[in-house]
């Protein structure tokens, strides 16, 4: 059986393709969709991961529009199949989740999309780990917000921590300059330990409340500070040239030399013609979604 990473692939989730009617007056269950696809690969001693194909653009727009509003935990549920409500924010909410989005200047326009990217990738993660015991940080809430792109802990059946994903995520036109200059950097002060102190606060406050006294003592004390549980994940913005085998080894060489073991290096990969173009298009999107949300 083939297996990604340390999980199999026939255990893992497949996002329905099915289109469902417009959200207008239903309860947001009844009509929300997986808006991407994930499709696995594998290249061995060196990077698994999927590349994220987008089948519905305008469900995809919902989504981010939503957790832009601050409702990542709804889509979370979504995500999992459980019901959740169709919450309904003021006139005002909307007003400023659009500003954010509403750019022109072109430094303010790569802000954005660096925002837009990390949600989208909070939405690759929860899709590919749907159905797990798995807790994640939730997306920045404005654009060029600073700290970590992303951590998620996963649990095993006993409540021990299994695995604590690290991610950075990257929206650019130059994907392997920028793994070069500031993905492998950040990997290696995680290796190295810098950043213990880091991971001990996210990780602490993902699993407050969630578990007894004694699970909690234990995975503070001995299971977050196992280095063999860490994986790092890259989410970035590819080209066409990195949709196959040979481009996606061009742009993630050298891995391995800042994170040993193969199971612990992970990278999503979302290709287009041109990025900037993309975003723009699903900023769009966006911005008419939320206008169909004012009272």
């Amino acid at each position: 059986m083939r297996t990604y990473g340390d999980r199999e692939l026939s255990a893992m989730p497949r996002p329905s393709s099915k289109r469902l009617p417009s959200m207008a007056g239903l309860n947001i269950y009844e009509k929300m969709t997986d808006p991407i696809r994930l499709i696995f690969y594998n290249e061995p001693d060196l990077v698994y991961g999927s590349e994220i194909e987008v089948i519905d653009i305008e469900e995809l727009a919902q989504y981010i529009g939503k957790i832009i509003l601050g409702h990542s935990y709804h889509i979370e549920r979504i995500i999992n199949s459980v019901p959740s409500s169709n919450p309904k924010p003021p006139n005002r909410a909307i007003e400023i989740a659009i500003s954010h989005l509403a750019k022109t200047e072109e430094k303010e326009i790569e802000k954005r999309d660096g925002w837009i990217f990390q949600i989208i990738s909070w939405i690759t993660i929860q899709t590919s780990y749907k159905g797990e015991k798995v807790f994640f940080q939730i997306p920045h809430d404005a654009p060029a917000q600073h700290g970590t792109d992303g951590i998620a802990v996963v649990l095993d059946n006993s409540l021990g921590i299994k695995n604590i994903i690290i991610t950075e995520d990257k929206a650019t036109k130059n994907p392997r300059q920028l793994i070069n200059s500031q993905v492998w950097p950040e990997f290696k002060k995680y290796e190295k330990r810098f950043k213990d102190s880091l991971i001990v606060n996210r990780i602490s406050g993902l699993l407050s409340g969630r578990m007894g006294e004694d699970e909690f003592d234990k995975a503070m004390q001995k299971d977050i500070y196992r280095m063999e549980i860490r994986k790092y994940r890259i989410c970035i913005t590819g080209t066409p040239r990195h949709v196959d085998s040979s481009g996606r080894k061009e742009l993630f060489k050298n891995y391995d030399m800042y994170v040993k073991g193969p199971k612990r290096r992970n990278a999503d990969i979302l290709n287009t013609e041109n990025i900037r173009d993309w975003m723009q298009g699903l900023s769009i999107q966006v911005i008419k979604y939320l206008e169909s949300l004012r009272n």
